[in-house]
């Protein structure tokens, strides 16, 4: 109990001597007070939960389409009378081909499968002389597939030049090289568990045909890909107890030091300035231009002579006269200034004279 009584009467003390310090030290304890009151207000307003959007793929799909073809051929000596495939060269000569079956097939991949696939598809040929003129020839008409299927079709390449030469000799034109293009056109539709696969594509098988050879130029395989994709919301909850607890242990230390540093500061301004203090806030005022304010004075030395002075205003006399400045250091209820000039020191020394009974503390009467 001492100890704090003590603690009290220190801090009083120093307010009562530096109230600008005092009233700073208010001002920094209100910062804090509303730093931990803003923390307060934050932890109980934070949201207490955390949401995340997560896009997971649900299904992966690949339609996969691939155009073939079985040549019979003759019997030749390059070949023998074999029948040939796409596998095999994409050059057929002419005079050696007994027939062309042409053949498209179509499938649907997926992860997880799919069961459910139907298919509107149609194949179309074109022969064309380069951009003079083009016939489309319906090899396939529209038809309905379900799963994985395969079509096949002829390729006459005599009556495909027959019908070439007929259609220039109508316009007037000569030459027997003629483009030949296969086209499948494909519309599936499968449901699933996630959504409608709804596609329509297109394949194309492309060509040179003339009096002696057909020459496929590509297009054998052709795919697409697409998914079905859902987005969600992971909702995860966020433990804000600790924060909390924290925030109003540190709200309540702040105003109990606020409230403490607040009480000592009023009773420092109630209490009466010593008068040693008054006189020393006076000389400041006074003698601001000669005082200089210093933490420790020099020492005084076995050599040096002290000349005590009766007053403060002698003192500053003194040093206006050996044009040097008071030396100026503040104790508990003591004031010492001085003058030195060589081995002589002039000093006025302040005390607060103390009441009968021994100490001026309010604290120590308690």
């Amino acid at each position: 109990m001492e100890i704090f009584v003590r603690l009290n009467a220190g801090i009083r003390k120093f307010f009562a001597r530096r109230p600008l310090t005092g009233m700073v030290s208010l001002i920094l304890v209100a910062c804090l007070l509303g730093g931990a009151g803003f923390g307060l207000w934050q932890a109980y307003t934070a949201p207490t939960e955390e949401n995340e959007r997560v896009t997971t793929t649900m299904l992966t799909y690949t339609l996969y389409g691939h155009f073939g073809y079985d040549v019979q051929l003759t019997n030749n000596t390059l070949y023998g009378p074999v029948t040939i495939n796409e596998s095999d060269t994409m050059l057929l000569f002419l005079s050696i081909v007994e027939s062309i079956e042409g053949r498209f097939s179509y499938r649907l991949i997926s992860n997880p499968p799919v069961e459910q696939v139907s298919h509107q598809v149609e194949v179309t040929a074109t022969l064309r002389n380069g951009d003079l003129w083009s016939k489309p020839i319906e090899l396939i008409p529209q038809t309905v597939e379900t799963g994985d299927f395969t079509l096949t079709f002829p390729i006459d390449t005599g009556q495909l030049l027959e019908l070439a030469d007929t259609i220039n000799e109508e316009l007037g034109l000569t030459g027997r090289s003629f483009g030949l293009t296969i086209t499948a056109t494909i519309h599936t539709v499968a449901e699933t568990d996630y959504g409608v696969i709804n596609r329509i594509s297109s394949q194309s098988l492309k060509g040179i045909l003339d009096s002696t050879r057909l020459t496929w130029s590509g297009g054998l395989d052709a795919s697409q890909s697409g998914s079905f994709r859902e987005t969600y919301t992971i909702t995860t909850p966020i433990d804000q107890t600790g924060i909390k607890a924290w925030s109003a242990i540190g709200l309540g230390f702040v105003v109990l030091i606020g409230a403490y540093v607040a009480w000592n500061y009023t009773k420092a301004n109630s209490m009466p300035i010593p008068e040693v203090e008054k006189e020393a806030r006076q000389a400041k005022r006074k003698y601001r231009d000669s005082i200089v304010d210093v933490t420790d004075l020099p020492a005084v030395t076995a050599e040096q002579l002290v000349i005590p002075v009766k007053s403060l205003k002698d003192l500053t006399q003194t040093a206006d006269q050996l044009l040097r400045p008071v030396l100026h250091k503040a104790e508990a209820d003591k004031h010492t200034y001085c003058v030195i000039e060589g081995m002589t020191r002039y000093e006025y020394v302040s005390v607060e004279p103390q009441p009968p009974g021994g100490s001026n503390n309010e604290e120590d009467h308690a």
